[in-house]
């Protein structure tokens, strides 16, 4: 993994956030936390689907959403 540096400059948290919509959530959820990154909320029923708020390595916060 690379740390949160670029050039020597360290990236400063936002609050920008990438949002994805994505076919497994519970699928994607898993790799994200097997692949160094965590589990922000359990996965939640919306009406634009199912839900979860994710953080990678960094820390950095993205929306996962599965469309039903």
């Amino acid at each position: 993994m690379y740390p949160n540096t670029l050039l020597a400059i360290k990236a400063e948290k936002n609050r920008q956030q990438f949002s994805f919509y994505v076919d497994d959530i519970a699928l994607t959820v898993h790799q994200v936390v097997e692949n160094g990154g965590s589990q922000l909320q359990e996965i939640a029923e919306t009406n634009a689907g199912k839900t979860c708020g994710v953080a990678d390595p960094d820390g950095n916060s993205i929306e996962l959403t599965e469309q039903v």
